[in-house]
This record gives structure tokens, sequence and C-alpha cells, in this order.
């Protein structure tokens, strides 16, 4: 069973867009790079590979550099298309969802992929610094992997696994229902009446280690390495630890 890492981007945001704070090209390029290099690093073991795909048709000469200048074991394929031709008002969900889409069709790593193998799909600016104990403390088999906010009534796409299996069974072909809706949203309430039925057996509804993510929000620039979400990563933290200790002991 492999583990691919889905790196979504947008290097550069349409005109227009009202949501985004962080819209520089450069800026958010440099997002892409450092986070890029990071999970190109030897730090990260848990992956087999990289997809980074973009949907502003950015040449991303320096990310494709990266690629060619790395030496190691994953695989690397970098994709770019234009693929922000949707009126504004079907909001960047959509754009997330065809995106993925996309690299689905496109990419030979994906098109590879069997059944079983998984692909982590990532915000691609931000570093998931515990990608390692997620992917490897993960249920052996799960069709579809992520953190439900239940009390938000929204699935946390930042960080959101599917096998190809999970993929095409909830989310592949379903770009028609997403205009105008927020993804985090439409997925909650899509996913939740399908909890405790057969059809959802596959579905884990939180990561069995909590998300840390360095970098920025989109939205007001927001610094995830803030105090604030510091002490929300320490509080999921030991809740998360509590919880499985007990459940195995």
């Amino acid at each position: 069973m492999k583990n691919y890492l889905l790196m979504t981007a947008t290097v550069t945001p349409p005109t227009g867009e009202t949501v985004l704070t962080r819209i520089d090209p450069l800026l958010r390029l440099t997002d892409y790079l450092q986070a890029f290099k990071y999970y190109l690093s030897d730090e990260i073991t848990a992956i087999d590979g990289i997809i980074f795909v973009d949907n502003s048709n950015h040449a991303l000469e320096e990310i494709r550099l990266l690629a060619q200048n790395y030496q190691g074991p994953k695989q690397i394929e970098i994709l770019s298309f234009y693929g922000l031709d949707y009126p504004i008002e079907y909001n960047r969900g959509y754009g997330e969802l065809k995106l993925i889409e996309y690299a689905y069709e496109h990419s030979h790593l994906m098109q590879a992929m069997q059944e079983a193998d998984r692909f982590w799909k990532v915000t691609g600016r931000l570093k998931v610094m515990t990608l390692n104990k997620i992917i490897t403390k993960a249920p052996a088999y799960f069709e579809l992997c992520a953190d439900f906010r239940m009390r938000r009534d929204q699935v946390d796409t930042r960080l959101i696994a599917f096998n190809i299996k999970g993929y095409k069974k909830y989310i592949y072909g379903r770009l028609h229902e997403m205009p105008g809706l927020i993804i985090e949203s439409w997925l909650f309430k899509k996913l939740v009446p399908l909890l405790g039925t057969k059809e959802a057996q596959g579905i884990e509804t939180e990561f069995r280690a909590v998300a840390k993510f360095e970098g920025f929000a989109g939205y007001k620039s927001a610094n995830y390495m803030s105090p604030k979400q510091q002490l929300i990563y320490f509080v999921r933290s030991v809740y998360l630890t509590a919880k499985y200790f007990f459940k195995t002991g």
C-alpha cells in the first residue's frame, strides 16, 4: 500500500477574489516552495511520492527545479493547468474539487494507484509537522479519513485522505454539486448522514494524531504557529492521546 501527498496550489488567485487576503503571487509561491522543500526532506518518511498541482497555469519553474535536483526515493510529479474559469460566486471549494479531479485524471502516479493506495490532499502552502505520525497511526484500511468538526458542521479540508476506492465513491464526479457551496460544509452534510451505515464503513472521522500546521491561512493570513493555535494543538493532543490509550488499554 502506497501513500502519496497531493499538494494543491493556486499560485495566482483569480481577479476579484474577495475571501482571500494572502493574494500576492510571489508571497504565495514562497509558501509553496517552503512547503515543497519540507515534504521533499528526509524528515518526511511516510510518503512514497508527491504530486504538486497548480490550477492557475503558473509555469512553476522554481518547483520544477527543486524536483529535478532531488536525489531521494520519493516519486515526484508536477502539474499545472488553468482551472479558474468558473464564476467567482462558485467560490474556492469548487476550484479545489476541480483541481483534485484534474489531478486524478491527469497524474500518471495517481492513475497507477491501486484501489487501497492512499493520497493525502494537503493545502499546498502549509506544512503538516505531524504528517509522519498521522499516516503511520492511521487505520490499516480506510476509504476517507479527515477531521470532522462536529460543532462547526464542517470537515477540515486542509488535510484529507482518500484511498482510490473512497475518492471514486464519495467525491469523484460530484463537481456539479459544488457551485456556491463551502467545501467543508458540503462534505459534512454529504458524509455525516452516512455514518453508522454500511455505506460509510470506510469513513474515519478523525486522525489518530493531531494535525499540527505551520504556515499562514489564506483568509486574514492567520499564523498557524501563533500561541492560540499552539494551545489548541496541545489540548487536542492530550485529548487524542488519552482517548486512544484507553481504547487500546
